[in-house]
């Protein structure tokens, strides 16, 4: 080799040494100042469209909801084991098991003073004299003096029972399950149940406990659950499948340049593009993204697969050039057209998930792009300098499939016509399924629990709720009111089994005034009562005058803060965003969700239901896909056009074509949903699969050792994203499925792109 062409390769891998050591400085400086990583599944979607407003209250709601842990005892000291336990601990704080009479005390301090301003039920004396001639009269003797109207008792009568069994029995809060009583002891996570450092550390401590207690109570039985138990789950299922993918790709590639090329040079040097090429997908990755989500890394693994294949055809070029003195030179040039080509229209596939509004598949568009880019550039720079001669004798098994393949390759009219036949059949008959649960397989036992634990405790759904929305907290808490009333008629109907909103506790002024007026209108039959029943004329007079002359201030907002009777609802007000106010209605045992979602109509009323709102956004979203893939297709197809001819470019554009219609009726055939992530498939078909059609158009070596590095990287690109396919989260199964399909029909249909163009090598 000249020593000047010898310099220009020293001096590309010199550069390209600098780029590789300028990724490992940057990859160490983001793991030394600490990546993070996603395990939050509605992180990869994007926002599901709604008033924005609503959106902030609906993300402020379900971050208080996602900290909250529940464990259920069926053994009171088991219970009040675990409660001991967990306040002892670092990992979670707020722990609730006893329903201290404290809390009551700070309830009664707070409301008695108001009780002319809280609502009750009914006539105020008709319920005077119920409560007074009641079995439960004894209770309210200690205040009867203050309280002769019985204000107090009638509003706690007025209060929502709590929902499902909740109970509070002898100062614990219990459930029943047909004859068992479960102790209730509730806690919250202080990190992040979305962090996997924090959620890998509650989890791993929260079952340490439990073990503990068992340890004290081995007859005890305690159920648990809550979103981090979830979170954790799936990010460790994330995890393994990411490993499994990688190791098995990784033992796949080793296998088959081994045994095709019969040099472990071969193998080292294959490696080092899959080792740079994740090097600079992880480095780029974490210096745009915040946050990289571990299904990104699920799908990334099937990256090898695609980053060997400029390897495959940088080797095979030593059985083209078999008997000359072995020229990295010329073997270089023989293969950059093409996996220039190829690396192009790759990235031109990826780029359809770039331009989805989803962060997650912006995610995986960016780690595979930097990803391909890093192995052609090892390829380029680094190959001509680290190869060596190497005699190649006899053929490859391999090598021989590739020579019967390309001997006998199947018309581009045959194939059109079964194609085209195959999709009228089927395509027709495409179902299509939209459902967020694709994203996530939860763990069997975790949903079995959080099922028996919801209805137990009333079936309340921390994913449906209505958001109330008002220029200032009165307008809030009056249009609250107003949903309430309506929500009421829902219950009474049996349509809801239960509600509660903040306007329960801490009224509207406005109802406040009309409540304390209705007592001045009463007064006549009210002291009329109250010389009937035998009261003092001391407690008549003292009624008297409280009556009017009422507290002078009123029941407010403020009083959420720093109030322990009043912690529970402290989620259920929003509070002020953006010059906009909201709160939370939450809804339990909902049976018809129309009858709930007509009460959008209200003033300010917003119905939430985030399975559905997310389930909507990825049908939108998947229309918007279909529409991509046509532009997307169309693009490539006018770049096509423009290199090789009009009269040349179907040849090398339609059999991946092709692969992509095929692949869309088998899918339908057996009955696959289709959903946005089988289109984002199809890109990629085409994407991956084009480089094969146009390595065939732009050999220069014949199409025997063209074959031969199609077909070894068809079978790592088959073997990465069949291993996809076996993923326990189902949209990611679905795109590794259709990827398998396609690439498999694209190896299939590609050689028609060498048809009459090349002799067949003999050699």
């Amino acid at each position: 080799m000249p020593e000047s062409i010898q310099n220009n390769y020293c001096s590309a891998a010199r550069i390209w040494s600098v780029v590789v050591l300028t990724m490992i400085g940057l990859l160490t400086w983001e793991l030394l100042c600490g990546v993070k990583f996603e395990t939050n599944i509605l992180k990869l979607l994007p926002p599901t469209e709604q008033d924005p407003h609503v959106e902030k209250a609906v993300n402020n709601f379900a971050e208080h909801l996602s900290r909250r842990l529940v464990f259920l005892a069926d053994d009171k000291n088991a219970a009040s084991a675990l409660a001991e336990l967990l306040e002892a601990t670092t990992s979670f704080t707020d722990v609730q098991f006893k329903v201290e009479d404290r809390e009551d005390h700070d309830f009664y301090e707070t409301f008695f003073p108001y009780r002319e301003f809280l609502p009750g039920n009914g006539d105020v004396v008709e319920q005077a004299k119920q409560l007074l001639y009641s079995p439960m009269s004894a209770a309210f003797s200690r205040t009867l003096e203050d309280d002769p109207l019985l204000l107090f008792p009638s509003f706690l009568k007025s209060l929502p029972e709590p929902p499902g069994t909740i109970a509070k029995t002898d100062g614990f809060l219990t459930v029943q399950d047909k004859e068992i009583t479960f102790y209730v002891v509730q806690a919250n996570m202080r990190g992040s149940p979305f962090s996997r450092k924090d959620q890998r550390t509650a989890v791993q401590e929260a079952n340490s406990l439990l073990h503990k207690v068992y340890d004290i109570f081995p007859h005890a039985d305690i159920l648990t659950t809550g979103m981090v138990y979830f979170a954790e789950a799936g990010a460790r299922s994330a995890e393994t499948e990411a490993s499994i993918i990688s190791t098995g790709s990784i033992i796949g590639v080793i296998l088959l340049i081994f045994f095709t090329f019969r040099s472990l040079r071969h193998v080292l040097m294959s490696l080092l593009p899959i080792a740079v090429g994740f090097l600079c997908a992880f480095s780029i990755s974490f210096l745009i993204f915040p946050k990289v989500h571990l299904i990104t890394m699920g799908f990334g693994a099937s990256l090898i697969g695609v980053c060997i294949d400029y390897s495959f055809h940088y080797f095979a070029e030593q059985y083209a050039l078999r008997g000359e003195r072995w020229d990295p030179r010329l073997a270089l040039k023989h293969i950059t057209p093409g996996i220039t080509l190829g690396l192009i229209t790759s990235i031109m596939g990826y780029i359809g998930l770039l331009i989805a509004p989803f962060p997650g598949l912006r995610q995986m568009a960016v780690f595979s792009s930097v990803g391909l880019i890093g192995a052609f550039g090892t390829v380029y720079c680094w190959y001509p300098v680290l190869s060596r001669k190497v005699v190649m004798e006899n053929d490859p098994l391999l090598l021989k499939l590739a020579d019967r393949l390309i001997k006998r390759p199947p018309p581009l009219i045959i194939i059109t016509v079964i194609v085209l036949v195959t999709s009228a059949l089927f395509i027709p008959r495409i179902k299509t399924n939209d459902d967020i649960r694709l994203l996530q397989t939860p763990n069997h036992e975790l949903v079995t629990q959080e099922k028996r634990i919801r209805e137990m405790m009333g079936g309340v759904d921390g994913g449906r709720f209505l958001v109330v929305r008002g220029d200032s907290p009165e307008q809030v808490l009056q249009r609250e009111e107003t949903l309430q009333n309506s929500l009421a008629d829902l219950k009474r109907s049996g349509t809801l089994g239960y509600y509660q909103g903040i306007s329960t506790f801490i009224p509207s002024r406005k109802t406040q005034k009309a409540r304390h007026e209705k007592l001045i209108k009463q007064q006549p039959q009210i002291l009329a009562y109250l010389a009937e029943t035998g009261f003092e004329q001391t407690v008549i007079n003292k009624t008297t005058q409280r009556l009017q002359n009422p507290p002078s201030s009123w029941i407010t907002l403020r009083m959420l803060e720093n109030n322990g009777a009043l912690s529970e609802l402290r989620h259920l007000w929003i509070g002020e965003q953006d010059d906009i106010y909201s709160s939370i209605v939450v809804l339990g045992s909902l049976e018809d969700e129309l009858a709930v979602e007509a009460l959008e109509s209200l003033p300010g009323v917003a119905y939430v239901d985030k399975v559905r709102d997310v389930s909507n956004v990825l049908s939108r979203y998947r229309i918007f896909a279909g529409k991509a893939v046509f532009v997307s297709y169309a693009v490539i197809a006018l770049f096509l056009a423009w290199r090789y001819g009009v009269r040349r470019f179907p040849q090398v554009f339609f059999p991946p074509c092709m692969a992509a219609l095929l692949t869309i009726s088998l899918l339908s055939a057996t009955g696959d949903p289709i959903n946005i992530f089988h289109y984002l498939a199809i890109l990629l078909v085409l994407g991956i699969g084009i480089d094969y059609t146009i390595f065939f158009a732009e050999s220069r070596s014949g199409n025997r050792c063209i074959m031969l590095a199609v077909l070894s990287s068809a079978i790592t690109t088959i073997l990465s994203f069949g291993l996809l396919s076996l993923s326990s989260t189902q949209a990611l199964s679905g795109f590794g499925k259709t990827v398998f399909l396609g690439i498999l029909f694209a190896l299939a249909f590609s050689p028609v792109a060498g048809i009459n163009y090349f002799k067949h090598d003999e050699n």
